[in-house]
């Protein structure tokens, strides 16, 4: 039997009506990417990589804790998406 190991988990916060996706991706072996998806699709990605899937997604709750969903939900850049 093939030992099974995701390359990508994806995890959602929900928090005031608001959904952001935490998203950890597996670039190589104990080399796992961060990025958090917001409202109309705009990505934050962490430049550090994280040694394990489970160490990114903490990484991406702390962050959503810390700076509040907000920061990740929407962006000004992309407020004219709003009135479409």
């Amino acid at each position: 039997m093939e030992d099974f190991q995701e390359e990508c988990v994806v995890k959602d916060i929900v928090k005031d009506g608001k959904k952001v996706t935490v998203i950890a991706t597996l670039i190589e072996e104990s080399s796992w990417e961060l990025s958090i998806n917001g409202k109309h699709g705009q990505f934050t990605t962490w430049t550090d990589f994280f040694a394990s899937s489970n160490e990114a997604l903490a990484a991406g709750y702390a962050a959503v804790l810390k700076e509040g969903i907000d920061e990740f939900y929407s962006s000004p850049e992309f407020s004219y998406l709003d009135k479409l």
